[in-house]
Formats: C-alpha cells, structure tokens, sequence
C-alpha cells in the first residue's frame, strides 16, 4: 500500500491511502445505473421537492457493494450490492480522499437547485460542509434555515419536528433508510425467527434504518471473526423486532486481515434524466461488519463521466 494519511472532521478520523485506487470499469458504472433506475421505482414516495420535480427519491445516493471481479486494481463483472444509501453521508470525506470524485460531484451540482444542509443537533458528526461550503450548512431546526431555501435534512425519520420540511426536501425525510425495495428488488426477504436456518450464512437488517444499526451477521464458520453476531444476540433481536429482512451473505473482498467494500455514489443528472457515476471510495476493516469505525482504512475508486 501507498503511504497511509490521516484526515479529521470533527467527531470523525478517516485512515487513507491516496495512492492506492481501484478502477471501476465504465460497464460496472453503466450497470450501477442501471440498477438505480429500477430501485427507484420500488422506494416509497414522499411529497418532497425532489419527487415532486424530478421523479426520484434523492439527489444523490451510494451504492454499497462489491463486485464479481477485482484484478490488478480493476473493478468489473458484475455489481452484488449489499443496500442503496439514498441520503449517504461522506460525501465531502469522499472528495478529500478521491480529487477525481471531487470534480465530478462538483461538475454534478452545478445541474442541482440551490440548497442548504440542515443537521440535528443530535447528530454526532457530519461532513457536508466540505463540499457545500460552511455557508450552506446548519445545525439546529427549521426554524434556522432562511426561509422557502430547499433543504438536506440530516435527522432521524423519528424526529417529526422536520417533517414539515417535507416538500423543500432534496433527498429523504420520513423514509431514510426504510429497506422495502430490496424486498421487491429480490435482494432480501421478511423473516421471522422460524425461518433462520443456522447452518448458513446470512445478514439480518432493519425493516427501516441507517449506520449498521440492527444488522446482525450470522456465519456458522466464522463465528469467532469480529463482526458475527452470536446466536444468543439474534435470539434476543428477533424479540425486539419479530420481522426482520434477511440477506444472502456476499463475500466482501479480502486484503491482508482487513475486508473491502465499495462505497460508489451517482447523482442524478436533471438534464439528461439518468443516474451518472462520479466515483467513491473503497472501504476496509479488520472486521465482517464494514463501516466507518475508527479501525477502518479508506482509498479512492475512480471513475469518470465522458
């Protein structure tokens, strides 16, 4: 690997390898898209500027996921997406780590409306003030944004107070996270606890929910591996949440004693009416449950739209 950097954003500390990239093949973009444009046909619809206006359910969103092949660097074959973010956070990390996403992101939001940020003060940390500037970022409620502006909402469904926010919003707002379309997509399925068979491989996730809560990784040959869940854990979540929606495990890329995953955002471009690739970044952990944790490392994927 290239030589590691470390970048702070408040409440976060990103590990990264600037050098060290993966290319995603111009098909795999195509096929990404693709993808998009069926899913959101399966979300469920607000009443929000962005339905209202352009048909889809957000701005922008993030494909999480790995693909078939992984060869000198190279990323192609075929998409196995773990879920869509569709209001994903990271974006301005994500041009920090990866100047060629930087641009096309930056190219993509000159298409977009005028917007601002609007974080809940319950929230532990953000980025969006490093691609959107500080003088487009909030923190507090409605009553803090200039008047009739169109809105990021950064806040939980449950926080009902931005809901009337609803028809300025360019991205998600009461069904952030909810898990419906990989049901119609065929991705995962409803379960309750009778269905569990133990003796493979599964990941449970919430009927709604964001940031790798309620998701519980079950292997029954890497039990001990950080990032399982113990059957005693599932018994106990299953009493909390009776359905839940299962996943059949996707093997994440190995490297060294970490495993890889791919994070790679598309906006949606209002001229031309289609999902464009900007790129993202590869992301790793010595632990099954990849995410953002303070043991994570990061790298560019590149990609850029013709």
């Amino acid at each position: 690997m290239s030589e590691k950097k470390t970048l702070t954003c408040g409440e976060w500390q990103v590990s990264y390898f600037p050098n060290d990239f993966l290319s995603l093949s111009l098909s795999l973009a195509e096929k990404g898209g693709e993808f998009l444009e069926e899913w959101q046909r399966h979300f469920p619809r607000e009443e929000t500027f962005v339905w209202n206006n352009y048909g889809v359910p957000s701005l922008f969103v993030r494909l999480d996921g790995v693909t078939t092949e992984l060869r000198d660097s190279q990323l192609s074959g075929n998409w196995l997406i773990f879920e869509v973010e569709e209001r994903p956070a990271g974006l301005g990390l994500s041009s920090k780590i990866n100047p060629p996403f930087k641009e096309c992101l930056f190219r993509m939001k000159r298409l977009w409306p005028e917007f601002f940020a609007l974080i809940s003060p319950k929230r532990t940390g953000f980025d969006d003030f490093l691609w959107l500037g500080q003088d487009h970022v909030r923190i507090g409620g409605p009553e803090d944004l200039p008047s009739h502006s169109l809105v990021l909402v950064r806040a939980e469904p449950e926080e009902e107070e931005y809901h009337i926010l609803e028809q300025r919003s360019i991205s998600t707002l009461k069904t952030k996270g909810c898990k419906m379309y990989g049901e119609r997509l065929g991705l995962w399925r409803k379960v309750s606890i009778n269905d569990i068979n133990w003796d493979i491989p599964f990941v449970l996730k919430p009927l709604q929910g964001s940031k790798t809560k309620g998701i519980y990784i079950w292997h029954p040959q890497r039990k001990k591996e950080h990032g399982c869940s113990t059957r005693s854990q599932i018994l106990r979540a299953f009493q909390n949440s009776p359905t839940m929606y299962m996943q059949d495990w996707i093997e994440p890329f190995k490297r060294g004693d970490h495993y890889l995953i791919l994070r790679v955002y598309y906006g949606w471009d209002p001229e031309e009416k289609r999902w464009k690739c900007l790129g993202g970044v590869w992301n790793s952990r010595p632990n099954l449950l990849v995410h953002g944790a303070k043991d994570s490392f990061f790298g560019p994927i590149i990609f850029s739209n013709p």
